[in-house]
């Protein structure tokens, strides 16, 4: 289903000695490596989710947490639904889109903006799940999972928006951090499938 994380080693091998070229903006991080960061971040947000509802699984003896379960049912499988279309879907294409990119050995302008499209189609998807879920009123909203679920929403539209500002890679060092951005993307989408497992397992209780 999800390609290895070390899918792309290929092309970090090939690219890893240009890292040495100096930076021409006084900023000490490019935009590849800023967005790097966010996506990265992004995964570890998802991450603290998925745990956080780990420990509500564990806690399933609770009455109140089986009692919660039930009267969160509809709201939780309809993120679980929507989370799992956004995963299969659109997270998928935007991986596999920057992995034909890296395939072609002299991309086009029109090539990249079609590459970062995807990127665009997925921010609004990711824009609207936060909003809904935002609105939520219902005793999922009193539990630490609910809080660390915002917050992993933010952070994925946080990382998205800096894919979206990306220029057109020009050298080989900003194809080696493209490439390096697509696997911390594979790990976000890992830990994004861990947690819809999660999330799956806590539905169940009800």
């Amino acid at each position: 289903m999800l390609k290895s994380f070390f899918a792309r080693r290929d092309i970090l091998a090939l690219v890893g000695a240009s890292m040495v070229c100096p930076m021409t903006s006084a900023d000490p991080l490019s935009a590849f490596e800023k967005a790097i960061e966010l996506v990265r971040d992004a995964a570890d947000a998802i991450e603290k989710f998925s745990l956080s509802l780990k420990s509500l699984v564990s806690s399933k003896e609770s009455t109140y947490d089986k009692d919660a379960a039930k009267r969160q049912r509809g709201v939780l499988l309809d993120l679980s639904a929507r989370s799992t279309v956004l995963l299969r879907t659109k997270q998928t294409a935007l991986v596999g889109a920057i992995d034909m990119y890296l395939d072609l050995p002299h991309p086009t302008r029109e090539e990249w903006d079609r590459t970062i499209a995807k990127v665009s189609e997925l921010l609004g998807s990711v824009k609207n799940l936060l909003s809904d879920v935002s609105a939520v009123r219902s005793d999922f909203v009193l539990t630490n999972a609910y809080s660390n679920l915002v917050a992993s929403l933010n952070a994925r539209s946080m990382a998205l928006g800096s894919l979206q500002l990306l220029q057109m890679p020009r050298t080989e060092t900003d194809r080696f951090q493209l490439a390096k951005l697509n696997e911390e993307y594979r790990r976000l989408l890992y830990t994004f499938e861990l947690a819809i497992q999660q999330l799956n397992a806590y539905i169940s209780l009800a």
